[in-house]
């Protein structure tokens, strides 16, 4: 082999292996399902919430936190105990232009969501299981949940938060 050859396989061997580990790799992202909810509830790690009192938020936190008409990160402990009657997952890619765009007109309208509506921002590119779960193949993808978990509907490339809404 010429040393040019091997310097080809060798990137290309590399750029196999990355991929391989970005596709396997554990996010830390857990998919709630009826199945695990107490589970989910029960871990203290909470990623970028840092409650006061041993990894449980306050109930009075917990109540601001959950009430209807937000827009905020996905987090599995907020989506688990979400009293709302519609729960929507917005898979979205910082590299998404059309997903930045709706970010954007839901971050304007943000006091349009009315009550009983809460929009979780999933980051599509690390939320593997998630995305396995409601069988979301493309960003720019919602997912109306149900309490248990279960997709309820779904939409894909909605152009603004008023298109969203009539979904739901």
């Amino acid at each position: 082999m010429q040393p040019t050859q091997i310097k080809i396989a060798i990137v290309v061997l590399l750029i196999i292996v990355g991929v391989g580990y970005l596709i396997t790799r554990d996010t830390g992202i857990k998919a709630i399902t009826a199945e695990n909810t107490a589970e989910v509830l029960s871990e203290k790690s909470t990623a970028d919430i840092t409650p006061a009192n041993d990894g449980e938020l306050p109930s009075t936190e917990l109540a601001q936190v959950t009430e209807a008409g937000t827009y905020q990160n996905y987090e599995p402990l907020l989506v688990a105990n979400s009293k709302a009657e519609h729960i929507i997952l917005n898979f979205s890619a910082t590299w998404c232009p059309s997903c930045r765009a709706l970010d954007k007109d839901i971050l304007a309208n943000k006091d349009a969501i009315p009550a009983g509506v809460e929009i979780y921002k999933v980051d599509y590119d690390t939320a593997i299981e998630l995305k396995k779960q409601y069988g979301v193949t493309t960003q720019h993808s919602l997912v109306e949940i149900a309490a248990d978990g279960t997709a309820k509907s779904n939409i894909t490339h909605p152009a603004t938060l008023t298109d969203v809404l009539k979904t739901i």
